[in-house]
């Protein structure tokens, strides 16, 4: 358990941020941290070019935790394959990991992009 601390203020969470995510998400202990966590947060890291992003996803959605690698490559697929900018495949878009991973309830679910290209999605879904 105290690896696993460790591991999020080393990745540059504050004590209250990980206070939040394990009172909010406490199965992020039963996770591994080399076989999940770690892989978790290096993809989120690369994905969304920056550590502060990858903090800020995981600050707003705390399951992305337990998402797998391969899981979470695809619903990026999904995002660019429906029109969404690459810049803005990021913390924003990650509310998609609610639709079940599948293009087509994502299509339903995605509303296409604001002015500025973020991407919007039902709120009845979201």
């Amino acid at each position: 358990m105290i690896y696993k601390l460790g591991f999020f203020q080393s990745k540059g969470f504050s004590s209250p941020d990980v206070i939040k995510i394990i009172s909010s998400y406490p199965w992020v202990f039963k996770y591994s941290l080399q076989n999940q966590l770690v892989p978790a947060f290096d993809f989120l890291e690369t994905s969304l070019q920056s550590d502060a992003e990858a903090i800020k996803a995981i600050k707003l959605f705390p399951r992305l935790l337990n998402v797998t690698v391969e899981t979470m490559a695809r619903v990026v697929d999904v995002l660019r394959d429906n029109g969404v900018p690459e810049e803005h495949c990021s913390a924003n878009s990650f509310p998609a990991f609610r639709y079940g991973f599948k293009s087509g309830e994502f299509k339903k679910a995605y509303r296409g992009s604001d002015s500025n290209g973020i991407p919007s999605f039902q709120e009845s879904v979201c």
